[in-house]
This record gives structure tokens, C-alpha cells and sequence, in this order.
């Protein structure tokens, strides 16, 4: 059996050829580490004072902010999702109609665990009895268990 040649990538932090799988993107350790911190700066970033889409006030924060606060950031929340139901109603109306079936659900999930406890209760009655009878044959055999 051949074993497959990997193909010679380039290091995206020192430009070095190396052999690699397709996805591989640096050439070492040191490299890997020094890419992904720039990764994180770039995204983890002040992007500098812009206003908040809620309330307009002006802050700075990470560049994925888009809110000044939690308050804002809930109502934000609140405003994307009535957007997202008027656009998706037929996705909405399945939703509402799979929570309609969920009392069903439960109601006959806790009828079968009261039955499944039921059972279990008769199951270790049977194996007391069971035991005590083993216990008391063996006491007249002079047996220790």
C-alpha cells in the first residue's frame, strides 16, 4: 500500500514551504501560536467609540459589540427575534404547534415511570423474598453466605 505524499503548503506567518495536508496552515508550533494571537487581536480589537444601535449612545468595545450594555443588548435580542418570527411564520407555527404536544409528552412519560417504578417495586419484593429464602436455607444447612 502507498502512503499518500502531502503536498507542500506554504506557512502563513513566515511564508516557509513545508509539507502538510491540505488544511495545515503553519509550519511549527511557534508559527501556529503566533498566528492565532494575531487571529485573536484582530478580532477581540477595539474597533474605537461607535453608538449603540439601540440607544445611540456612544461606547467602545469589542468589534462583535453592537450594543453599550445588557439592557440594550436584551432589547436588541428582543427586536432580531419579532423580526425573524414575522419573516419565518410557517417555521413559527411548527414550533408553537411541536410545545402544544409537549404536555402530551410529558403526561405519558410520567405515566410510564410511575409504571416502570410500580414494577421495579414488585421486582425487588420478589428478590427480598428470594434472599430471605436462600438465608434461611442456608441457616439449615449450617452454611454462611
Amino acid at each position: 500500500m502507498d502512503i499518500p505524499q502531502l503536498r507542500p503548503q506554504t506557512c502563513v506567518v513566515c511564508a516557509r514551504p513545508f509539507p502538510g495536508r491540505y488544511a495545515l496552515k503553519t509550519c511549527s508550533d511557534e508559527c501556529r501560536k503566533a498566528w492565532n494571537r494575531k487571529r485573536h487581536k484582530t478580532y477581540y480589537k477595539a474597533r474605537g467609540p461607535r453608538p449603540c444601535v439601540v440607544c445611540g449612545q456612544i461606547f467602545d468595545g469589542r468589534t462583535t459589540a453592537k450594543t453599550c450594555s445588557d439592557e440594550c443588548r436584551r432589547a436588541h435580542k428582543n427586536a432580531v427575534q419579532k423580526t425573524w418570527a414575522k419573516t419565518n411564520v410557517a417555521r413559527v407555527r411548527v414550533m408553537q404547534a411541536r410545545n402544544r404536544q409537549k404536555p402530551k409528552q410529558r403526561e405519558y412519560a410520567k405515566v410510564y415511570r410511575e409504571a416502570h417504578r410500580e414494577r421495579q417495586r414488585e421486582l425487588n419484593a420478589r428478590y427480598l423474598l428470594k434472599m430471605q429464602i436462600a438465608m434461611a436455607i442456608a441457616q439449615e444447612l449450617g452454611i454462611e453466605l
